[in-house]
């Protein structure tokens, strides 16, 4: 009996072996070069001493000169990583059909705000999602919440000198989040979020909870976003329980309340009550809701992009006086000010793409290919189901296409240079028909804070020890490390 067990037992484990050796030859089989995996955890176990996934797949794309690369997830499990500028244009654009999806969150049912939100949603529903929210945030919507931006601008300004009445420094990341977070509210949900002028309001605190990050929200989110499978078994969240349904609540009232009233504020929920009634036969409710949730959550990369801007102007003197210079100058030459007025901050505009260039929020593209798709001018077949990754990271840290890309210098995005840059190379907003659908709306809300902090104060790092700009390695994205965040504010001294 003993050895009958013994006997299966062993036989098991070779046959498991020797598929774990059969899948491992999986790239090899093709032709195509990859990164050698190990037995069981294919190439992520170096990712548990790596700092964050940004790292790992950067380090991923710098190990090898060729157009796409082969690795293995846990088990064992095929992906491709894709490094050349034409041929992610070509797959992800040109041939998008063949990757509509993204790889998380599916079957993830038990998070209904996170699988829903047009982040991980698949098609068809995507489609008919992303198609009825475009036109908020389209320039012409842009030029109605502007007015928003502008006043919460002032706030921020107001804020500010606030706190240097009693501080020596000011928490920019707390700065910065009550800022976007009163843009998010105020401008897209109609809700008095106020937090610059209150500090701790309601939402505020809710919309803190629900962007929190730990070690155990970053491997729940992680996992949401790259191992579904896991995140369903194991019932992990993208979204956190408990402030998910307080916001839920207060989100679905006010759509509630504004079916009942004859005004129109013309925001976001208000266009998701317009949704609903146009396609409620096709869209579940969660399905709107969720998107209110996905803007909230967007909202803190807007807020990390700030933050990391403020860092390089403080290292970066002769940037911070230029920029000071070209604001006051523009400024000048209005009385009011508008987008118009904030298009002819060209600077400004540099400032912004090279933060963008040097600190990418989003560090990872990923789609599923969704049928069986052959790499152009190959004959190496991607199966439908298979994981394609794109290194934002690596790509702008490439030297071929940003010479010394650890300095930091706006003068890449000047009129002049911008055209030289490579097409593909520049991915901050992602590519192809799930870009983010908010590039506009986030790109105001950066500039809007950079130019009314600059106009109005000279700012320099709180800590010398803190000069060099570290990441936070509990953020899913790419995030400021918090102790190095502290900066001291003092008024622009006007002549």
């Amino acid at each position: 009996m003993y050895l009958l067990t013994a006997i299966i037992f062993v036989s098991i484990i070779i046959c498991l072996c020797l598929y774990i050796k059969k899948r491992n030859s999986y790239w090899k089989d093709l032709g195509v070069p990859y990164a050698e995996p190990t037995l069981l955890f294919g190439n992520l176990l170096s990712l548990l001493q790596i700092k964050s996934s940004a790292f790992w797949f950067r380090n991923l794309y710098e190990s090898t000169n060729h157009l796409f690369y082969g690795f293995f997830f846990t088990l064992n499990t095929p992906a491709l990583l894709i490094r050349d500028p034409e041929l992610i244009k070509q797959m992800f654009v040109k041939n998008s059909d063949f990757f509509a999806h993204r790889l998380g969150g599916q079957n993830c049912n038990h998070d209904k705000m996170g699988v829903n939100s047009m982040f991980f949603m698949k098609s068809p529903t995507w489609k008919i999602v992303r198609k009825a929210l475009v036109p908020f945030f389209s320039p012409y919507k842009l030029a109605n919440l502007s007015t928003i931006v502008f006043k919460t601008g002032d706030n921020l300004v107001a804020y500010i000198e606030s706190e240097m009445t009693t501080k020596p420094s000011i928490d920019v990341p707390m700065m910065a989040s009550m800022y976007t977070s009163d843009i998010i509210g105020t401008g897209l949900f109609g809700l008095s979020a106020e937090s610059l002028t209150h500090k701790n309001t309601r939402y505020y605190v809710l919309s803190e909870m629900l962007a929190k990050e730990s070690l155990a929200t970053l491997i729940e989110r992680f996992c949401f976003g790259v191992f579904p499978r896991v995140a369903q078994f194991l019932k992990m969240r993208f979204f956190d329980k408990t402030s998910t349904q307080i916001l839920k609540r207060i989100l679905v009232n006010t759509m509630e309340q504004r079916k009942s009233s004859t005004y129109v504020r013309g925001d976001f929920l208000d266009l998701l009550n317009s949704v609903e009634r146009r396609h409620g036969e096709i869209l579940k409710h969660d399905e709107l809701v969720a998107q209110a949730f996905q803007m909230h959550f967007a909202a803190h990369t807007s807020t990390n992009t700030i933050i990391l801007a403020l860092h390089e102007i403080c290292l970066h003197p002769h940037v911070q006086a230029r920029l000071r210079q070209e604001i006051t100058q523009v400024l000048s030459k209005h009385e009011v000010l508008s987008l118009r007025v904030l298009y002819d901050m060209v600077y400004l505009d540099m400032v912004v793409s090279e933060t963008l260039r040097k600190h990418p929020i989003a560090p990872i593209l990923e789609r599923v290919c969704t049928k069986s798709y052959t790499i152009p001018d190959t004959n190496i077949v991607i199966k439908k189901g298979l994981p394609c990754f794109v290194s934002v990271y690596g790509l702008h840290h490439n030297s071929e296409f940003f010479p010394n890309p650890e300095k930091f210098d706006p003068e890449r995005f000047s009129p002049e240079n911008r055209p030289n840059i490579v097409s593909g190379s520049y991915l901050p907003f992602g590519i192809g028909p799930r870009n983010c659908i908010a590039t506009r709306l986030g790109l105001l809300t950066v500039k809007v804070a950079l130019m009314k902090i600059i106009h109005n104060f000279e700012i320099e790092l709180g800590a010398t020890e803190d000069r060099e700009i570290g990441y936070d390695p509990l953020c899913l994205f790419i995030g400021p490390n918090k102790n190095s965040s502290i900066m001291k504010f003092k008024p622009v001294r006007r002549g």
